[in-house]
């Protein structure tokens, strides 16, 4: 018996295999491993997911997706990229084909149900919130999860760029462009228009 296993009612409980581990296990082709990743992983799937898409209608199909493609390309990612980051560009991956082909369907889902009182406490925060997706939802995909990773999900320059898979410059450049294009879309919306006059960020841009 291992010294440092805790015994409960002369009962061993092993500790769990960490991370570094169970990824080692997974890429190896042990699915039971990949589940254990993935019960960790799930909520920042979920609200990753919610963020980037602005609704959670599908979410719950868009997280499934993610499993099976995270687990189709799991053994092809090196050894030393985190499960967390792995899974978040799966994410970002998902969502710029469900937003390719919503624009195709020119249809996209509309929702509030996976806005937490954390994210919209009043009922003009809601409508807020609604609004910006509106807006986001005219922008081009690629322009629109930068801005969503940016500033909704909150991810640094150089995150945002490793999930999107391109340059810091140029991802410099398309968020220049998607701030551009939202403030100036977002200032003709009723409900956007005194927020963006009093936001730090835009309230003085032109």
């Amino acid at each position: 018996m291992r010294a440092d296993a805790p015994v409960t009612n002369n009962v061993v409980t092993l500790p769990l295999p960490d991370e570094v581990q169970l990824v080692a296990r997974a890429r190896g082709g042990d699915r039971r491993s990949f589940e254990l990743l993935v019960v960790k992983e799930m909520p920042h799937i979920v609200r990753l997911l919610t963020r980037l898409l602005g609704s959670d209608a599908d979410v719950s199909v868009m997280a499934n997706e993610v499993l099976m493609v995270g687990w189709a390309k799991l053994r092809r990612v090196r050894e030393d990229v985190r499960f967390g980051s792995f899974v978040a560009g799966v994410c970002v991956n998902v969502a710029r084909n469900q937003l390719r082909s919503q624009r195709r369907r020119r249809w996209l889902v509309l929702g509030l149900d996976g806005v937490t009182a954390e994210t919209a406490p009043r009922e003009d925060g809601r409508e807020a919130l609604q609004a910006t997706y509106k807006v986001l939802n005219t922008l081009d995909e690629e322009l629109r999860l930068a801005f969503a990773l940016r500033y909704i999900d909150g991810r640094d320059l150089s995150e945002t760029a490793d999930l999107l898979g391109v340059s810091l410059a140029t991802v410099k450049r398309r968020l220049h462009r998607a701030e551009h294009l939202f403030v100036e879309r977002a200032r003709r919306h009723p409900a956007l228009e005194a927020w963006v006059a009093q936001s730090p960020r835009w309230g003085d841009e032109q």
